[in-house]
């Protein structure tokens, strides 16, 4: 196995550490913000929709009731000899009762619906939370690893004279001072233990995922 690992730019190693920051960053940013539609959807089902239903079916029972009133003072009428032409007065109560068993349903459902949701939540907040820990604690533990890197990376190469592959330098990168082209930044030859840290397993956190 190779004893020598051969880093091409230290810039990489920042724009890693940039990308991984805004990955840690955008992450967390998007939990809460699926965590703020979650409660609203919960709240919109539990308060709005369950509250406006109940109200609906207190309001169409009492003009069901009205309506049943008002079939019942038509019907009085034929006990004085009178024809009791109550087909509209019918009409208008099967109409309320109709409604009213609407408003049942609708309440129903929405119960239901709020149930589901509950459930797909509760099946989402494990893995929810698994993502949350390793962003609150992975990421900034990677990202101290890659700074340690770099301060790594940089004090061998501050203590490495060019001129050739023993100096930490790779021998093409040191005669580039003698040639008419610009020679690129030396490729730091370091060994693999600088990288031993950040290719460590994280440690298993298994708070929240019961």
């Amino acid at each position: 196995m190779d004893s020598q690992a051969r880093v091409g730019s230290l810039d990489v190693f920042q724009d890693v550490r940039s990308a991984y920051a805004k990955f840690g960053d955008s992450g967390r940013n998007a939990i809460i913000a699926v965590d703020l539609e979650i409660r609203r959807m919960l709240d919109w089902l539990e308060k709005d929709q369950v509250g406006f239903w109940k109200g609906e079916i207190r309001r169409r029972e009492e003009k069901l009731n009205e309506a049943k009133t008002a079939l019942h003072r038509k019907r009085i009428t034929a006990t004085f000899g009178n024809v009791a032409a109550d087909s509209e007065e019918i009409l208008m109560v099967r109409r309320a009762q109709a409604k009213l068993e609407h408003a049942e349903a609708k309440l129903k459902d929405v119960k239901q619906w709020y149930l589901t949701v509950e459930q797909e939540v509760s099946e989402y907040r494990g893995p929810s939370q698994q993502l949350a820990n390793v962003l609150d604690s992975g990421v900034p533990r990677a990202l101290g690893a890659l700074d340690r890197m770099v301060e790594t990376l940089e004090s061998y190469l501050a203590i490495a004279t060019p001129g050739g592959p023993s100096s930490g330098v790779s021998s093409g990168m040191a005669s580039g001072a003698a040639s008419s082209t610009p020679a690129a930044k030396p490729a730091v030859v370091a060994p693999p233990a600088v990288f031993e840290e950040f290719a460590k397993p994280a440690p298993q956190d298994t708070e929240g995922t019961e």
